[in-house]
């Protein structure tokens, strides 16, 4: 796969993380939460965004680029936020 195809990927992945969780964020203030719900919603959306990185990873890199997916990963996870 391209490099840059790939690092396109790797940003929208990681700015629909950051969306996702938004609306997570959103959804609590909304409704009333106990921390018991928060921690158990917490750990299935990590869970999830675990299998689409790893997902991503498996389907896209080479094992020649080294951390470079890993920074494309969090450069779009970090973009939403300047």
């Amino acid at each position: 796969m391209d490099e840059n195809v790939f690092l396109l990927h790797s940003f929208l992945l990681g700015v629909g993380i950051t969306f996702l969780y938004d609306i997570l964020r959103i959804l609590r203030r909304v409704f009333a939460h106990s921390t018991s719900m928060v921690s158990l919603e917490d750990l299935a959306f990590w869970i999830y965004c675990a299998g689409k990185v790893f997902l991503l990873m498996f389907h896209e890199s080479l094992p020649c680029w080294g951390h470079w997916r890993e920074c494309t990963c969090i450069t779009g996870q970090s973009v939403p936020f300047l």
